[in-house]
C-alpha cells in the first residue's frame, strides 16, 4: 500500500508543478497547494493520509476534485478525457480559461455499474456539436496531448454541448 500511495504522491506533486503546460486551472494557481508535507503522513494509515490532503487542498472539494483531475490529466491523458467526453468529469470556465473540475461521483459510479447510461449523457445537440466530438475522438486516439491542450482552451470534450460558435481553431 505505501508504494501505491507513494505513485499517487508524485503524480499529485507533478500534477500543481506551475511550469507546465497546458497551465494549472485557476483554482489550483490561486490556492497554492504544497503538497509536500503529504510525504511525511505514515502511509501505513490511510484515514490520516485522506485526511491531510483534505487539509492540504482547505476542505474543498472542487480544489481537491480538481487536484485529481489535473494529476490524471499529466499522467493518463486518455483516461482523463474519456471521464470528461463521459461527462463523468465536468469542466468549469471562467472566460476562456479552466477555473476548476468537478467529478460527478454519482456518475462515476454508473461508469462501472451502468455504462450504457453514460453514452447517452454526450451532450451532442447540435451539428457544431458533432464535429467538436468527432474531432475529439481522433484527437483522442492519435494526439492526447493535444487534445488535452484544447480543453484548455476551450475545446475538446469538456466544450460539448457548445454554447459558442466554433471558433477557426475549432
Amino acid at each position: 500500500m505505501a508504494e501505491f500511495l507513494a505513485i499517487i504522491i508524485n503524480a499529485l506533486k507533478s500534477a500543481v508543478q506551475a511550469d507546465q503546460h497546458p497551465p494549472l486551472p485557476e483554482i489550483l494557481a490561486q490556492a497554492g497547494v504544497d503538497l509536500n508535507s503529504l510525504t511525511s503522513v505514515d502511509l501505513a494509515h490511510l484515514d490520516d493520509w485522506l485526511d491531510t490532503l483534505s487539509s492540504l487542498t482547505q476542505n474543498q472539494p472542487d480544489i481537491l476534485e480538481t487536484l485529481l483531475v489535473r494529476a490524471l490529466q499529466m499522467r493518463l491523458t486518455r483516461a482523463a478525457e474519456a471521464l470528461i467526453a463521459l461527462k463523468v468529469v465536468t469542466v468549469t470556465f471562467n472566460g476562456d480559461f479552466i477555473h476548476h473540475f468537478n467529478i460527478n461521483w454519482a456518475g462515476a459510479f454508473s461508469l462501472v455499474s451502468n455504462p450504457q447510461n453514460l453514452v447517452a449523457n454526450l451532450g451532442i445537440e447540435n451539428e457544431d456539436d458533432l464535429k467538436i466530438l468527432q474531432g475529439s475522438a481522433v484527437m483522442f486516439i492519435l494526439a492526447p496531448n493535444l487534445l488535452l491542450q484544447m480543453e484548455y482552451e476551450r475545446g475538446g470534450f469538456g466544450s460539448l454541448p457548445s454554447t459558442l460558435p466554433l471558433s477557426a481553431a475549432q
